[in-house]
């Protein structure tokens, strides 16, 4: 297993791959920022991640996360209530919003339910 690992960086396989994945993943990244912008900027305040695969998420006041995501699941998109990440209990109404899964059309599915769930 180590040797054909080895092999795979010598042979720059690792190296084309990880050019291939970050391609994939900052076109993913900046297309459901794109549709986050223009459906929901005046409800969640977001900053283009550097890195990573998912966006830190805050969102107005009068939308609240956990009930949010309550009423996202029930419609088979899931979200996390945020909660996990309040370590110190100041309520932050913020959550970590995967993009690296999704493709264009699970993407602007996604951002449309989450449009039409705060909308209502």
């Amino acid at each position: 297993m180590e040797q054909t690992v080895a092999e795979l960086f010598l042979e720059g396989e690792i190296r084309r791959h990880m050019k291939k994945v970050l391609k994939e993943y900052h076109e993913r990244r900046d297309f459901m920022c794109g549709l986050m912008k223009d459906k929901l900027s005046d409800v969640i305040d977001f900053k283009i991640p550097d890195g990573g695969l998912s966006i830190w998420a805050k969102f107005d006041k009068k939308v609240s996360v956990p009930d949010l995501s309550a009423k996202l699941r029930a419609k088979d998109l899931v979200i996390s209530s945020g909660k996990i990440h309040d370590i110190d209990g100041k309520k932050l109404n913020s959550t970590r919003m995967g993009f690296a899964w999704m493709n264009k059309k699970e993407a602007e599915k996604a951002v449309k339910l989450l449009h039409d769930t705060i909308r209502k």
